[in-house]
C-alpha cells in the first residue's frame, strides 16, 4: 500500500511540478501571482483534444494507437499544436491586459486583481465554448502492469511520469545553462539593470509567458489523459436529486444562480478590468503599493 501511494505520489507530484515551475517563473519576473494560469492548463487541455481530435477525423490511421498505449500519433502532434496555442494565448492576455498595466506601472495588487479577473474570464470563455460536458482523450481501458512489488501503474501513467520529469530538467537546464536562462534570472533580480546590461526585457517576458503556458498545456493533456473519473450509470439513476426533494431549496439556488452562472461572469468581468485599467495609478507618497521592476 505505501508502494503504491508513493508511485501515485510521484506521478501526479511530476505532473503538478509542471504547473508550479510555470507559475513560479511568472511570478518571479513580473512580480504578481497569475490566477489565470490554471485556466491555461484548461486551455491547453482542450486545445490538444480538439486538434488531436480533427487529426484522428482527418486520417483516421493517426489514432491507432502506439504500441501499449491508449493514443495515436494524433495525440503527440496535438500536445505540439496546443502548447504553440496556448503560448499565443498567453501573450494575447499579456499584450491586452498585463502589459498595459505594466506600462502603467499599477500597483500589484491591482496585478492580481487583473490576473483573478482574467481567469474568470477564460474558464466562463471555455465553459462557453466547449461546455461543461466532460470529454475524454480515449475511451480504451488501460490495466495496469506491475512494475515492482506491490507497484502499479498503466503505461500511460508511465509515460506522463517520464515526459514530466524530463520537462522539469529540460527547464532547470534552460535557466542555468543558456543566454536566455541568464536574462530570465537578471530580469528577475532587477528589470532596469538587466536593460542596462543590454538584456531584451520585453522579449524576455514574453518567452516566460510562452514557456509557462508551454508547460501548463502539456500538463493539462498528461492529466486529461491519465485521468478519468465518470458516475456509474446505475448510482446515477439511484441517487436522488435535491430538486425533487426539495423543490423550494431548489428555487432558491435557480433565483441565485441568477448572478453566479458562467454567461454572466464576463460582464462583472468587463467592469472589474475596466477599473484596473483606467485607476489612476499612486504613488509611494499616497500609500498604495506601485509595482517595482
Amino acid at each position: 500500500m505505501i508502494a503504491q501511494a508513493l508511485m501515485d505520489g510521484l506521478i501526479a507530484g511530476t505532473m503538478i511540478g509542471l504547473g508550479a515551475i510555470g507559475i513560479t517563473l511568472t511570478y518571479s519576473i513580473l512580480r504578481f501571482a497569475n490566477f489565470a494560469h490554471g485556466e491555461l492548463i484548461s486551455w491547453g487541455a482542450y486545445a490538444a483534444l480538439g486538434v488531436s481530435g480533427a487529426l484522428a477525423t482527418l486520417w483516421a490511421p493517426l489514432s491507432t494507437p502506439i504500441g501499449p498505449f491508449s493514443f495515436g500519433w494524433s495525440l503527440p502532434l496535438g500536445l505540439l499544436a496546443s502548447m504553440l496555442l496556448t503560448g499565443l494565448l498567453a501573450l494575447l492576455v499579456d499584450l491586452l491586459l498585463f502589459g498595459r498595466l505594466r506600462a502603467r506601472k499599477s500597483a500589484v495588487i491591482i496585478l492580481v486583481m487583473a490576473g483573478f479577473g482574467a481567469a474568470l474570464t477564460m474558464r466562463s470563455l471555455l465553459e462557453f465554448l466547449v461546455t461543461s460536458k466532460p470529454a475524454y482523450f480515449t475511451s480504451a481501458l488501460q490495466i495496469a502492469m506491475k512494475i515492482a512489488p506491490g507497484v502499479r501503474a498503466t503505461p500511460d501513467q508511465l509515460l506522463s511520469l517520464a515526459v514530466s520529469a524530463l520537462l522539469v530538467f529540460a527547464v532547470h537546464l534552460l535557466l542555468t545553462r543558456t543566454a536566455i536562462g541568464r536574462a530570465m534570472r537578471a530580469v528577475s533580480e532587477n528589470q532596469q539593470l538587466a536593460a542596462l546590461a543590454g538584456v531584451d526585457v520585453r522579449r524576455t517576458i514574453q518567452i516566460v509567458w510562452l514557456l509557462g503556458a508551454a508547460l501548463a498545456a502539456v500538463l493539462g493533456l498528461t492529466v486529461g489523459a491519465t485521468v478519468a473519473v465518470e458516475v456509474p450509470p446505475q448510482a446515477a439513476r439511484n441517487a436522488p436529486t435535491a430538486e425533487a426533494e426539495r423543490p423550494s431549496a431548489a428555487a432558491r439556488r435557480r433565483k441565485s444562480r441568477r448572478f453566479t452562472r458562467p454567461d454572466a461572469l464576463p460582464g462583472k468581468l468587463v467592469i472589474w478590468v475596466s477599473f484596473a485599467l483606467f485607476l489612476p495609478a499612486t504613488d509611494d507618497s499616497g500609500g498604495g503599493f506601485r509595482y517595482r521592476s
